[in-house]
């Protein structure tokens, strides 16, 4: 039983200190039927974050009027 046991955890050994094929290069992924769709949506998805960016900025100017906090504009009179 010995024997078997020891064979065993030698074929293991001998097993586990191969070596492992090198990996492929980089390739360009193959191109899909479903990249024009992933296209649209990336370009859907930026242009979806440039409106929120926007709304935030917008968001963020009238904030001290609603507050009462900005300073009343005054109206310059041309002499």
């Amino acid at each position: 039983m010995r024997i078997w046991i020891s064979a065993l955890v030698l074929a293991m050994a001998a097993a586990g200190c191969g070596s492992s094929p090198p990996p492929e290069e980089d390739k360009a992924p193959t191109p899909t039927v479903f990249d024009d769709t992933v296209k649209t949506i990336d370009k859907a998805k930026q242009a979806e974050a440039q409106v929120e960016n926007r709304v935030n900025d917008l968001n963020r100017q009238l904030e001290p009027e609603e507050n009462g906090d900005a300073a009343p504009q005054e109206k310059k009179e041309k002499e």
